[in-house]
């Protein structure tokens, strides 16, 4: 997650509280972005260089076209206090809360009812980590990945977010290649439209075989959560991976099968062996890429629109 994205979610729940520095007393994105970081330190305003910056730059930094100077983020993460936002967000309704949960969801941050305060603060510590070690013009090319979970980026060992693993209930991000996946086993079974709770009256070899998919799924989406948040380029570098993975899988997953399952299996036994010429993450030396992830790129491919596994066109339908 992006600071400008941090900030942009408190926004939508936390602007009836931000006051005006103003004469005219119109509320200003800078009183914006000062108040959201101020209400997570605890510290005097004369330490304070979160203060100091000007309203430009500031309103810029909240935009997100210019990134938070170092010092300042080093200041944020060595004053967060979590009790200081409880008492600034004191006031948040049910409903509020609930919706920031699901807004930082989307970015495979958990913020939990019970522990909201320390989540948040936490969230924003990490934030605050990436902008203090890395520098916003980082090139996932100039970096050497050392483990899962590590990666050297200009002399600096920097730490890489968790791999992902699936949650018991679909995420909303999930929905479109679990549908699909449901019309799959609709098909093939011929027990007509399927609900995930409706897997479990199936045979076991289709609930197995969506818990595989889920799998394969959260490899991919993890590749993808560790570097975009830390690279300029990451998400072009994992779009060149998911353009290729696509131009290798094409002729297999068009062609006409007895079913849809059959599609889906013949498309995931060849993506694991195809080899990759411009997709830099899927180099042996990076280490990132393996068949999960191949294979959870496909239902990536789903999510877009590019992949269908139900046509008309198949034998046996």
């Amino acid at each position: 997650m992006k600071l400008n994205q941090f900030l942009s979610i408190l926004d939508q729940y936390l602007s009836n509280v931000v006051l005006s520095t103003s004469a005219s007393g119109r509320i200003t994105k800078t009183d914006k972005f000062k108040t959201y970081l101020n209400a997570f330190i605890s510290t005097n305003d004369d330490q304070n260089p979160i203060n100091d910056l000007s309203p430009d730059f500031s309103r810029k930094v909240f935009n997100g076209s210019e990134s938070l100077p170092h010092d300042c983020a080093s200041f944020i993460k060595g004053n967060l206090d979590s009790s200081v936002f409880e008492d600034f967000c004191k006031n948040l309704s049910v409903e509020a809360i609930s919706n920031i949960i699901s807004e930082f969801a989307l970015f495979n941050i958990v913020i939990t009812n019970n522990d909201f305060e320390q989540d948040l603060t936490d969230a924003l510590d990490n934030v605050m980590y990436y902008i203090v070690n890395v520098s916003p013009s980082a090139s996932i090319r100039d970096s050497e990945f050392i483990s899962d979970n590590k990666v050297r980026i200009g002399g600096k060992t920097i730490n890489l977010h968790p791999k992902l693993v699936p949650e018991d209930n679909i995420l909303e991000r999930e929905m479109p290649y679990v549908a699909a996946l449901l019309r799959v086993y609709s098909q093939v079974s011929g027990a007509g439209p399927l609900t995930i709770d409706d897997l479990s009256s199936l045979e076991p070899q289709y609930e197995e075989h969506f818990k595989f998919q889920r799998k394969a799924y959260f490899s991919a989406d993890s590749i993808l959560h560790q570097i975009r948040d830390i690279y300029e380029d990451g998400v072009e570098e994992f779009n060149i991976l998911k353009d290729e993975t696509y131009d290798g899988i094409f002729s297999i997953m068009i062609a006409a099968y007895n079913n849809a399952y059959e599609r889906v299996n013949k498309t995931m036994n060849h993506v694991v062996t195809v080899t990759y010429g411009r997709a830099y993450l899927a180099r042996p030396s990076v280490g990132l890429v393996g068949n999960s992830e191949k294979q959870g790129i496909i239902h990536m491919l789903v999510n877009d629109g590019k992949i269908e596994w139900v046509v008309d066109y198949d034998k046996n339908i």
